[in-house]
């Protein structure tokens, strides 16, 4: 495989992606973003959907393995989800596009999943009150803040999305939580 085409091919449905949902990127539109044919694009892919899927994995590896690095406690292990989307904007396009589109495309959900999986995992081993259904809310509620607060024009504010993780987190703190 020539590790270059696939490569400018990648980074421009990465492009597209952060702009327009999945159903409305075309194989077309990538060909001429990466500058070649349509039939290069499936020299190595078979088709859109498995160009989604590559891009959102190379994406959100490089998130998981930030979120890793910063893990060391609930708080720090949220906040670097936080700022890792707030200033990677490719894969946080990617992901709002894919959450929020109306035609979800189902065959790409298995390759997401365990993605989402593994952050529950990373927020789950970072102290013993976390369980499955508060890395859930944990995550809705990161996702939720930076759909309101990025991008918004009167409150975009990382330090305002910090402020309403760590309300969150206290939530989560051992003595708080055992009255659950």
């Amino acid at each position: 495989m020539e590790k270059t085409s696939f490569d400018t091919i990648l980074q421009a449905a990465i492009r597209l992606l952060r702009t327009e949902p999945f159903h409305k990127v075309s194989v077309r539109a990538i060909a001429k973003e990466a500058g070649v044919s349509p039939s290069l694009i499936y020299k190595y892919f078979t088709d859109q959907q498995e160009l989604f899927i590559q891009a959102f994995s190379a994406e959100s590896k490089l998130l998981i393995q930030y979120v890793k690095q910063h893990a060391i406690s609930l708080e720090s292990a949220t906040v670097a989800y936080l700022h890792y989307m707030y200033e990677h904007d490719s894969l946080y396009q990617i992901m709002a596009n894919f959450m929020l589109s109306p035609q979800k495309n189902e065959a790409a959900l298995p390759f997401v999943a365990p993605f989402i999986e593994e952050l529950f995992t990373i927020f789950e081993s970072t102290t013993p009150v976390i369980r499955r259904i508060d890395s859930q809310l944990i995550f809705s509620t990161l996702n939720g803040a930076l759909i309101t607060y990025k991008d918004h024009p009167a409150l975009d504010d990382l330090a305002h999305m910090e402020k309403v993780v760590q309300h969150l987190i206290i939530h989560f703190s051992p003595k708080v939580h055992a009255q659950y």
